[in-house]
Parts: structure tokens; C-alpha cells; sequence
């Protein structure tokens, strides 16, 4: 060696080199296989780790490429020391829970919470559970999902939820029937304060142009400290702050958070709610029993309500649902089980099924009243009863 003057230096000098020239070669291949071959055969080139790091870096775009668990879960066993490995078992979890719960019913989400009870998707499990329990809304769902899954973490939201639907009115009675049908409720602070609010009246002060609530003994129960305020009703009042409306109750505290624009008061458990020019109706829960985007909405009268979208009037029930098509030009609340509608410039009446009883043939007519209303023909007036015979003629 040293005749021709070799030294480690210059042998550690040439391996470098090769490593080098190795790196090169095999990175433009831009392939795994390549980058493995470096890897096994280069382990002290100055260029292993950067070989490594774009291996690890190839082949996990090779498994989002593929986008599922089974990729994710190959990644992760070929390469477990890689830095993409710890993004990839959270791919790899929820790809694997989209795989599980594909037909997205209770048994499987059940199953995926009793197989992997410490997984990190099992609150959105939970939350899905909830979701297809409660698909109605009603009192019988809430109080079926929390017997049936106590342990889930939506259960106080449960618990709420059927309290409030179960007082929608606030009465007394309301409460004392809670009390009897459902002994175990957890929040039974919440009832001892409602039986108490609720036999109390509520008036609105205004201190330095702020608006608050005084209860009928003259107490302070709502600091004044809004821009407006609705009287209570149902328990809760609508009330304004910084130019938007929600719904405090007779503590003050906020039920349903100040995102509207006006807010109308509460009436059988529903309420009216405008954001820009468009309303909607909400319940005690700030669920949209009808979406925001009507150019009118009336409150319920027979369990009906008037909405107006386009110039076109109809009718929906309080499950949200549309009973009598937007065909109208002009709509009235039904009274008496009747209701005016307009069609091409001409009034009649409909009934509680949408059926014309009375045909649109006025000029005008104004709602029932004790089994008689007003009509127009001809700029003159009479009286019509609810079949629609004239009982006082257009003279």
C-alpha cells in the first residue's frame, strides 16, 4: 500500500466517492427498489439518511395515492421508524373506521367501539350513535338513546334535550310531570330553579339605554346589559347584543347563542329567525326546523305555518315538513281550520289538507270568524259560510 501510497485516507476518500457517485445513480431511478439497493449496500455513504428519508417520503405518497387502510397499515409495518409514520397511523385509523362503519348503522358503530375501545375515533362513533338515534328528535328518542347507551358522551346533552322538549310551554306542571316520568335526571338543579322561575313574572328594565329583566318581587334577575329584549316567553327571552339576537333565560344565562340577525319569541317550543333577508324557525335546542331561507315565515297557528319563498306562498308543519305546496300568490294563517289563499289575482279558501273548499273566485275575503267571513266581488260586500255559500250577498 504504501509503494503507491494508498492510506485509509485515501481509501476512505474512494469509498466516498463511490457513495456518491452510487447516490447519484440510484436517485435518478426514482424508484423504491433503487433506493433500497443504495440503502443495503451504502450504509456509511455521507447520503444514507437523505436515501432514507426520500424511500420513506416516496413510498408514503404511494400509500396516500392509494388512500386506504390496508396501504396505511403496509406503510407502517415496512417502515416504522420512518417521520411519516405517526401522520400515517392517524390516516391508517380512520380510513380503517370509514371501512367499518361504511353502512353507516348503529350495529357497526357499536361493533367498532366494543373492537377498539381505546381508539381516538370512538367519540366520533358515539357521535354518530347519537346522531342515528335521535333521528326524529322527539322526547321517545332522546330518553330510548340514553337507556340504551349510558355510558356515550353525548348522554348530559341527551338529558338536556329531553328536559327542554319536555317543558316547552314552562309551566309548573310541565315540571312536576318531568319529575315523576324521570326520577333519575342528573341535573336536578335545573328543575328546582325552573319550578321556581316558572311561577315568577319577568318585566324589562332599561338602565342607560341597556335593557334587563327585574322579576315581580323587584329583583335584579338580568343585568342590563343588552341593546333590546323580548318579554319571556316559554322560558326564554330573545334578546340583542353588538347588532345580533339569540335567547337568554330567567337567569341570564345564553340557551341559543347571539348568531341572528332578529330573533321573534318563542311560541309552542318554535321561534322565527332572520339572518339577512332570509328567515327560518328554530326550537328550544337551536335545531333549524326549517332553513333559513324564506322570504317570509309566519308563526304556527292549527299547527301550521305560512313560508314564502320567491313570491310563491305554502304551508309546513312543526316537523319541518312542507303540507301544502308554495303554489299561492298571497297566504293567510288558518283560522277555524280554514285559510285565504290568492291564485291569478282571486281568493278562496283551502282546508287543513290543501284541498280548495271554497273556489278563488272573490276579489277579496278576510279569514273565518265563528263560521262566517267577509268577501269582495265587484267592489261590494257580503258574508259567506264555510261551505261557501253566500249568507249575505255582495250588495
Amino acid at each position: 500500500y504504501l509503494v503507491y501510497n494508498i492510506s485509509s485516507k485515501t481509501i476512505d476518500s474512494l469509498k466516498m466517492a463511490i457513495g456518491i457517485r452510487a447516490y447519484d445513480f440510484y436517485y435518478h431511478k426514482k424508484s423504491i427498489e433503487a433506493l433500497n439497493k443504495y440503502i443495503d449496500t451504502y450504509t456509511n455513504s455521507a447520503n444514507y439518511l437523505d436515501a432514507i428519508r426520500i424511500r420513506d417520503s416516496m413510498a408514503f405518497d404511494i400509500a396516500k395515492k392509494q388512500d386506504t387502510y390496508e396501504a396505511y397499515k403496509e406503510f407502517i409495518k415496512t417502515y416504522p421508524k420512518a417521520k411519516e409514520t405517526e401522520i400515517s397511523r392517524d390516516l391508517y385509523a380512520k380510513k380503517y373506521f370509514q371501512y367499518t362503519t361504511k353502512a353507516n348503522s348503529l350495529k357497526e358503530f357499536e361493533d367498532f367501539i366494543t373492537a377498539n375501545p381505546t381508539s381516538t375515533l370512538v367519540p366520533e362513533a358515539e357521535n354518530s350513535m347519537y346522531k342515528l338515534s335521535i333521528v326524529k328528535g322527539s322526547v321517545e328518542e332522546y330518553y330510548s338513546f340514553i337507556k340504551k347507551y349510558p355510558h356515550n358522551h353525548n348522554i348530559a346533552d341527551a338529558w338536556r334535550n329531553l328536559y327542554y322538549l319536555s317543558s316547552l310551554n314552562y309551566t309548573k306542571k310541565e315540571f312536576e310531570n318531568f319529575k315523576t316520568s324521570y326520577p333519575e335526571f342528573p341535573f336536578s338543579y335545573m328543575l328546582v330553579k325552573d319550578l321556581e322561575a316558572c311561577t315568577k313574572e319577568y318585566f324589562p328594565i332599561k338602565i342607560n339605554n341597556k335593557w334587563g329583566f327585574i322579576d315581580n318581587n323587584g329583583n335584579n334577575v338580568v343585568a342590563p346589559i343588552y341593546d333590546w329584549v323580548n318579554d319571556f316567553s316559554e322560558g326564554l327571552a330573545g334578546c340583542e347584543l353588538n347588532e345580533k339576537s339569540g335567547f337568554i333565560d330567567t337567569y341570564g344565562k345564553i340557551i341559543i347563542p347571539f348568531n341572528y340577525d332578529h330573533v321573534e319569541s318563542f311560541h309552542q317550543g318554535l321561534a322565527i329567525v332572520q339572518q339577512g333577508n332570509y328567515y327560518g324557525i328554530i326550537n328550544k335546542l337551536n335545531k333549524e326546523i326549517w332553513p333559513i331561507e324564506y322570504n317570509e315565515v309566519s308563526e304556527f297557528s292549527e299547527e301550521f305555518a305560512v313560508i314564502n319563498k320567491n313570491g310563491k306562498f305554502g304551508y309546513i308543519n312543526k316537523n319541518g315538513e312542507i303540507v301544502i305546496p308554495l303554489e299561492y300568490n298571497d297566504a293567510s294563517d288558518f283560522h277555524e281550520h280554514f285559510s285565504v289563499i290568492e291564485k291569478n289575482g282571486l281568493y278562496g279558501f283551502i282546508d287543513s289538507t290543501g284541498t280548495e273548499t271554497i273556489e278563488a273566485k272573490f276579489d277579496w275575503c278576510e279569514i273565518f270568524k265563528n263560521g262566517l267571513a267577509k268577501v269582495q266581488l265587484e267592489k261590494k260586500y257580503g258574508l259567506i259560510n264555510t261551505k261557501g255559500e253566500l249568507i249575505l250577498e255582495c250588495e
